[in-house]
């Protein structure tokens, strides 16, 4: 499967941003020269942390995906359960907040200087 059949699909996706670290991406973008991710609970104010991140490189694999030096990978439901609970609650807010990908996709515009497209 390609990354962006995965995005299409609505899959749960982790992305390692260090060695022995991910993060739950919330929205995954492909842009012209990479990706670009949001972190679950974006729009959620938090002036300390950046909450849109760019891959720039080359999507290669079929998953797990690697972009640069990150990995994307497709959360496991059996075995990554903190990460269906934290993607379960973000759904939710999300829902109660009338968020989208098309919203999110302004967001990372506006917060990288970067054209991303839902």
């Amino acid at each position: 499967m390609t990354l962006q059949q995965a995005i299409d699909e609505g899959c749960r996706l982790a992305v390692g941003v260090m060695r022995d670290h991910e993060r739950l991406a919330a929205e995954v973008y492909i842009v012209d020269d990479g990706v670009v991710f949001l972190d679950v609970g974006w729009s959620e104010p938090l002036p300390s942390m950046p909450r849109a991140h760019h891959m720039p490189g080359e999507v290669t694999g079929s998953g797990p995906w690697t972009v640069g030096n990150w990995t994307i990978r497709e959360i496991d439901p059996e075995t990554d359960l903190e990460y269906v609970d934290e993607w379960d609650r973000w759904i939710h807010y999300r829902s109660e907040t009338n968020g989208t990908r098309e919203v999110g996709a302004t967001f990372a515009s506006e917060f990288l200087n970067l054209d991303v497209r839902a």
